[in-house]
């Protein structure tokens, strides 16, 4: 299964439980993605 860069892809801006999130469909590589941020995925 293809996994996608952080920095490549486009994030829709969403407020999730009072926090402030980006939002994405796609797999994104955890290696991708920047420290601070936290990655989410429904399996």
């Amino acid at each position: 299964m293809k996994r996608l860069y952080y920095r490549t892809e486009q994030f829709e801006k969403v407020s999730a439980c009072g926090m402030e999130c980006e939002f994405n469909d796609m797999r994104i590589d955890r290696s991708t993605v920047p420290k601070g941020k936290y990655q989410y995925q429904y399996q």
